[in-house]
């Protein structure tokens, strides 16, 4: 059973099989020590490659994702010698610095990113429809509305920090990543006894929009 967050010694499972590049579907907790860490207040994105690779987005030191009053029981890692709470991880199949790093960090717009959506959910920001031609849709697309976004950006600049490395076959690696960290904010292919089934199912239901802004 897995560890709660009060214990020092909490990682997830480090007994898999040792990660290799070219057996993507194993992977283990320490290879995380082979990523590099991008802090966004102070490095230059230009040191992120616009090559296909996986990342991990961890909460710093002293942060926490907002309450949305269900309990959770989050992955911590050891990264050069320190605890972090990895939240979510993700892979992009061409550039990790263009599609992927700017998506989250740069660009006020959730309307292609599961993680801004659901931390925005969790911040209870206002949805609108994501474009003119999602309105009346029955199965509409939503982002936040623009004053949103920048306080979801800002609030992601401020909170996290970004793990990235290359790789030539993200999308496995991605699954094998989600099955031995379990992030709590990914909400797909996860373990199927994870004990964060309960928070995940509490999240989709907010991440719904219900009173919609009416101006994309």
């Amino acid at each position: 059973m897995p560890k709660n967050k009060s214990d020092k010694d909490t990682e997830p499972n480090a007994t898999n099989p040792t990660f290799n590049e070219n057996d993507s579907e194993t992977f283990d907790v320490n290879d995380l020590e082979a990523f590099t860490l991008f802090d966004p207040s102070k490095n230059d994105k230009a040191v992120i490659p616009e090559e296909p690779g996986n990342y991990a987005i961890l909460l710093r030191h002293g942060s926490k994702l907002p309450d949305i009053d269900v309990p959770y029981i989050p992955c911590i890692i050891n990264y050069a010698g320190e605890p972090y709470e990895l939240i979510y991880v993700g892979r992009s199949q061409d550039s990790l610095r263009n599609r992927e790093y700017d998506k989250y960090f740069t660009r006020n717009n959730s309307g292609q990113s599961t993680f801004r959506k659901s931390v925005g959910a969790m911040m209870d920001l206002t949805q609108t429809y994501r474009s003119q031609g999602e309105i009346g849709k029955k199965n509409f697309k939503t982002k936040f509305i623009a004053e949103d976004e920048s306080k979801l950006t800002e609030w992601i600049k401020n909170n996290t920090l970004f793990l990235f490395k290359p790789f030539p076959n993200p999308k496995r690696i991605k699954t094998a990543m989600i099955q031995v960290l379990d992030p709590v904010l990914n909400l797909e292919e996860y373990p199927k006894h994870s004990f964060n089934i309960p928070f995940r199912k509490a999240l989709k239901k907010i991440r719904k929009a219900n009173n919609l802004s009416p101006t994309p």
